[in-house]
């Protein structure tokens, strides 16, 4: 107001699109007010001192010159792109390419197919995320349909949006418009103490049970191995769940998932990885004789031409008939 100062955020591009920078840097450029300058523009140095710096930097990562500058930390430090730092990368086969190739409108929902209400517990600190998806067995993907984040929700607050989310994708309610999918419903929840699972199954009367979770890194490279062989699509309406996924990092330990302003700790990836580990694959529900009129079926047996009697042959041939 005195001064007509004004501030700088100056910065490289952050590790993840998740990061508050990118934020800033988008609504700067949007208003004209954004600078973006490379490595390569900068004045204070010359040619020569550049060409030194890029080739000790390759040294110190044991790549080549040309490899060293292909990589996503020199983009971002040196070129000042927005790119997700690979070495922690969560899903990097995950790219923008692949996100859109794989978010697809759903042509008809299939009448038999399994359906899971996937849940991960944020607790007081984090997001809580619900999500709904499908194994459609005939075409051999798992869809996730829609999905739902909440912030330190109570118990009813967690059951509302499953039959919420439920009612919408599947019809599985009375008062649905739809009509119910034919299958087997399954829910789980990541609850280490299993207090909201009681409470949901004792006040709500929404069963569930824990999700297979022994051994996360192999999990998640079965994960990362189905989304390249387009095994998982997502609904239009599972924006939140592709962002995600193209967002999550590891922490620099790569102990856990990093938290990042915006999205919490990325529970729709661990929802999506309960899922990847607990669907059944290569299971049909359709019934034996599903399309088939039974009450007008009826079966005949061929004509078979009748054998002649050996012995009648025997006694004819004896007695010279």
């Amino acid at each position: 107001w005195t001064t007509k100062g004004r501030g700088i955020i100056a910065s490289t591009p952050p590790p993840t699109p998740g990061h508050p920078f990118q934020r800033y840097y988008l609504a700067a450029k949007a208003n004209g007010t954004s600078a973006r300058a490379t490595f390569w523009e900068n004045t204070r140095l010359t040619e020569a001192e550049k060409r030194a710096i890029v080739e000790d930097g390759a040294r110190r990562k044991r790549l080549t010159v040309e490899e060293y500058l292909a990589t996503t930390a020199w983009k971002r430090e040196g070129e000042a792109e927005f790119v997700l730092e690979e070495t922690r990368a969560v899903l990097p086969e995950f790219t923008e390419a692949l996100a859109e190739e794989l978010t697809v409108e759903e042509s008809a929902t299939p009448l038999f197919a399994d359906w899971y209400t996937i849940a991960d517990l944020g607790g007081s600190r984090d997001p809580t995320g619900v999500m709904v998806g499908y194994w459609d067995f005939t075409r051999k993907k798992f869809r996730a349909q829609l999905c739902r984040k909440l912030l330190r929700p109570t118990t009813e607050q967690i059951a509302n949006a499953m039959r919420e989310l439920e009612r919408d994708a599947f019809g599985l309610h009375r008062d649905s418009p739809a009509q119910p999918l034919r299958g087997s419903h399954f829910r789980y929840i990541d609850d280490p103490l299993g207090i909201v699972t009681r409470d949901l199954a004792q006040k709500h009367d929404l069963a569930a049970g824990p999700p297979r979770k022994e051994d996360k890194d192999a999990a998640l490279m079965d994960l990362r191995d189905s989304i390249l062989r387009r095994e998982v699509e997502f609904s239009p309406d599972a924006r939140e769940i592709v962002a995600q996924c193209q967002a999550a990092i590891w922490n620099k330990q790569h102990t856990e998932f990093e938290r990042v302003e915006g999205f919490g700790h990325f529970e729709f990836v661990d929802c999506l990885l309960y899922a990847s580990r607990n669907y059944i694959p290569n299971r049909g529900r359709v019934p034996p004789t599903w399309g088939v009129d039974v009450q007008n079926t009826s079966r005949s047996a061929m004509a078979r031409a009748k054998e002649p009697d050996k012995s009648t042959q025997a006694w004819a041939k004896a007695f010279g008939g």
